[in-house]
């Protein structure tokens, strides 16, 4: 499997034939460079232009941008949250996706708002990699970011959704996410990296990856 970061908390996951893209966005709106993606899934967490950018994805997709489970090469599981720590009052909802495949299994948190609860927890489950935003502001808090990888057991914790030269939203730097790591390894990789089941690390490991 083949895990790329596009900036901000658009991914694509490439696997066998089959690429499934996350959250595009249009670069300029919020001041890095726009993903050039072709997707035969696209996987959308909420409705936010950063976050929703369809015409920035190319290819004949098949759209998710709900809660469900469904099964087309890959398996798919979305489950239903909030963009804020109120039941959605202030930014509305969110939806956290795991998405399996080659015996890996990856949750995009999108704009998760608040810490997980049983309910959530039991839908999600145990993943393997947990891509969460690590830059506060509109998302959890930098802390409660990492908790929440922690606490679905992933064993690579990715953050996204965080500042990067030229952006144009108020969201905090990687820095002071990394400063709560305490003794969890981390690791700088590129934007393109290829995870196996087997190469797995044993313990959490955090991969902070190139900025494209």
């Amino acid at each position: 499997m083949r895990l790329i970061w596009h900036g901000h908390a658009c991914f694509e996951i490439v696997t066998g034939d089959t690429t499934v893209v996350i959250d595009p966005h249009d670069g300029a709106s919020i001041g890095i460079r726009r993903p050039e993606v072709c997707a035969d899934i696209l996987l959308i967490t909420h409705d936010h232009f950063d976050h929703a950018a369809r015409g920035a994805v190319k290819g004949n997709y098949w759209l998710v941008d709900g809660p469900g489970t469904w099964e087309n090469h890959v398996r798919i599981k979305g489950v239903h949250t909030y963009h804020d720590e109120f039941g959605g009052r202030k930014r509305g909802h969110n939806t956290v996706y795991v998405v399996t495949a080659e015996g890996i299994s990856v949750m995009h948190a999108g704009d998760l708002g608040h810490t997980l609860g049983e309910r959530e927890l039991k839908e999600i489950g145990k993943v393997d990699v947990a891509l969460v935003p690590a830059g506060g502001v509109f998302t959890l808090d930098p802390r409660d970011a990492l908790r929440t990888a922690l606490d679905v057991g992933a064993r690579v914790i990715v953050p996204m959704h965080y500042r990067l030269p030229g952006y144009k939203l108020p969201v905090k730097p990687v820095d002071e996410f990394l400063s709560h790591a305490g003794d969890l390894p981390v690791r700088r990789v590129g934007g393109d990296v290829t995870i196996t089941a087997e190469a797995l690390p044993r313990g959490t490991e955090i991969w902070v990856m190139r900025a494209p």
